[in-house]
Formats: C-alpha cells, sequence, structure tokens
C-alpha cells in the first residue's frame, strides 16, 4: 500500500497529543498527502482538525466562543502549532462539558432545583447567602472579583422574578463563561467545581 505521510510526521501528531494530555487511541487520524491530515475527535465527532492541501487549517472547536475557524498557513511547523491551538481549546471544552447539568439537583432538594416556582422571600435570602459564599470561593482561589463580582449581583436580583430551575441555568452559564473567559484560571477549576457543587448541587461533581 503507498504511504501517504512518514512515520516521522505522524508521530509528531501522537506527540502533540500526548503533551497535552490526550491519547492518540481517542482521535481518528486520516493522512490525506505528506504533510496534511485530517483529525476528528472520537467522542465528539463535530470536534475536529485539518491541514489541507490547499494551505488551509481548519479546526472546530474555536476561540472566543466561535464554532469553527480556519485560515492559512505557511509550513508544516506552523501547522503543528495551530494543532496545538486547536487541541487547548478541546481541553478546555472537554473539561466544561453540560454547563446546564452543573447545577442540576433532584426535584425538591435545596432551594436550587427543576422546581418552576419562583423563590419565596426566605429562599431569595438563602439564595443571596449562597451567592455570596461561591463569591467567596472565587476570590480564594485567585479570581479577579471584577470579572465575577457583577455577575453575582445580577444572580441576586434576578432571583427575584424567576424559577428556581431558570436560576440554576443561570449559574451552570455564568460557571460556563467564567471558564471560557479564563476569569477562573484553568488550574483551579476541578478545585471551584466541587466547592460550588457542594452549595448549589451534586450535578456540579460530574466534570472532575
Amino acid at each position: 500500500m503507498k504511504q501517504i505521510m512518514l512515520p516521522e510526521r505522524q508521530n509528531q501528531i501522537v506527540e502533540k497529543l500526548k503533551d497535552l494530555g490526550f491519547s492518540s487511541v481517542d482521535f481518528s487520524f486520516t493522512p490525506t498527502g505528506p504533510d496534511h491530515f485530517e483529525l476528528y475527535y472520537k467522542l465528539q465527532e463535530p470536534y475536529f482538525f485539518a491541514l489541507t492541501k490547499e494551505g488551509k487549517y481548519k479546526y472546530a472547536p474555536a476561540s472566543d466562543g466561535r464554532i469553527s475557524t480556519e485560515g492559512q498557513y505557511t509550513n508544516w511547523a506552523q501547522g503543528l502549532k495551530r494543532m496545538e491551538d486547536w487541541l487547548r481549546i478541546l481541553k478546555r471544552n472537554i473539561e466544561v462539558g453540560n454547563p446546564w447539568e452543573l447545577v442540576q439537583k433532584d426535584a425538591g432538594s435545596g432551594i436550587i432545583n427543576d422546581s418552576e416556582e419562583p423563590f419565596s422571600g426566605r429562599e431569595q435570602e438563602e439564595l443571596s447567602q449562597k451567592l455570596d459564599r461561591i463569591l467567596a470561593i472565587l476570590e480564594q482561589h485567585g479570581v479577579a472579583l471584577e470579572h465575577v463580582q457583577e455577575d453575582i449581583e445580577y444572580l441576586k436580583t434576578s432571583g427575584k422574578r424567576i424559577s428556581k430551575k431558570d436560576m440554576g441555568l443561570m449559574i451552570g452559564g455564568n460557571i460556563l463563561g467564567w471558564i471560557l473567559t479564563s476569569a477562573i484560571p484553568p488550574a483551579a477549576v476541578p478545585a471551584i467545581i466541587n466547592e460550588i457543587g457542594q452549595i448549589v448541587g451534586g450535578g456540579v461533581h460530574r466534570l472532575q
């Protein structure tokens, strides 16, 4: 069978995967030329990286909330650098998981649950205390308060007009935003997820 890409080139790709903490068995690799290939993340097929014969790189997911991106590259080393950028973005999205499940709990368990009911006056006070505890946790882990304090205050006022279920979704969405914008340092994500989970719901532990 004709060899499309030399083993040395293929090994460089595998080493990049290892350097970023991935296993090559989780990827589907297809060489399309001596310096060109397609790489799919098996556990989530829409996630892919490619260097094309037309001198383009293409990948998904992309940075800054974009689903995908593409552009020109000039040589093999530059192409591998683009792959490394993609792997870092991929890793962040895998670690985040499904943010809508972060704070979900069994119905009736605590004040933040799947109920469509609004918060009572007493529950609003309890919610405010929980959000203050979340803010304290973030500060303890080195999160700059100017990046999160406004979000926390908005969550407090939202407790007066939205359901318990919607509040859980809003908290999950804010956590996602803090992670993707690096307001939460990547190294601190597991510890913060664990501690917030103890406050608002066990579902948050699934990210660890």
